[in-house]
């Protein structure tokens, strides 16, 4: 699992050129089952960025992420913040 979570993010971070992820949901729930092989095979896969400098970190919101971010949204379409 940490491989191809660990290819799939190489190839995003070529295409975007990006220098974080942040996984969350059920994934998170796994992080230390899959976060070893997944920084070993990203330092294999990368050759546009140092994985040094890719940050993968988990989400801290857990389930609740999704409705704290449509309640965000929600308020910011609404003027309320």
């Amino acid at each position: 699992m940490g491989k191809s979570l660990a290819i799939a993010i190489a190839n995003v971070i070529h295409l975007l050129g990006i220098r974080g992820v942040v996984i969350g949901g059920g994934l998170a729930q796994a992080w230390d089952v899959f976060i070893g092989p997944l920084r070993e095979e990203l330092t294999r896969r990368l050759t546009m960025a140092p994985a040094a400098e890719v940050r993968i970190v988990r989400a801290e919101l857990g389930d609740d992420a999704g409705s704290l971010g449509a309640a965000y949204l929600a308020s910011a379409e609404l003027d309320l913040l």
